[in-house]
């Protein structure tokens, strides 16, 4: 098993004292660390799968509709441009999550700007509809602020 043969190089580089229980228990914080270490962009990637899921349940007829008429000139009310805008923003911020979990993956800090333009976004929507998932995006947003400055060793773009 895995956990063994990390307890062997525990053991052969002088942590003569682990045990199978403290090394079990190292191997969970371990991979809990390894899942924790660029879970910013993979949140927001999720807000933005929840936002295009809800889009489909609330929209869903006039996606349907859009597609039917063949999408090329369809957008002609405010209903089905609410409907288009909502799908695009939904994409857009899946692609915002790949860029931060790819600047995550390469271990440089996403840009402080980048993380005022999230937060101002997010405050403007939070003002306009009080009820509403832009709630979802202040774990993402704080913890690119908490990693700019808990660790200033990254390197910062």
């Amino acid at each position: 098993m895995a956990w063994q043969a990390i307890c062997k190089w525990a053991f052969v580089c002088g942590e003569n004292k682990v045990t199978t229980k403290s090394c079990r228990s190292n191997l969970r914080k371990i991979r809990l660390e390894k899942i924790l270490k660029n879970w910013i962009g993979k949140w927001v990637m999720f807000v933005s799968i929840g936002h295009i899921v809800v889009g489909s349940v609330f929209y869903g007829g006039t996606y349907r509709e859009l597609a039917a008429n063949g999408l090329y000139n369809t957008v002609n009310s405010a209903k089905t441009g609410l409907a288009v805008w909502f799908a695009l923003f939904g994409v857009v911020l899946f692609v915002v999550g790949m860029l931060i979990f790819t600047i995550e993956k390469h271990e440089l800090q996403v840009s402080q700007s980048v993380g005022i333009t999230l937060l101002l976004l997010t405050i403007v929507g939070i003002l306009l509809m009080p009820v509403s998932g832009f709630w979802l995006m202040f774990p993402a947003i704080f913890a690119i602020f908490y990693k700019r400055t808990s660790n200033p060793s990254r390197i910062k773009i």
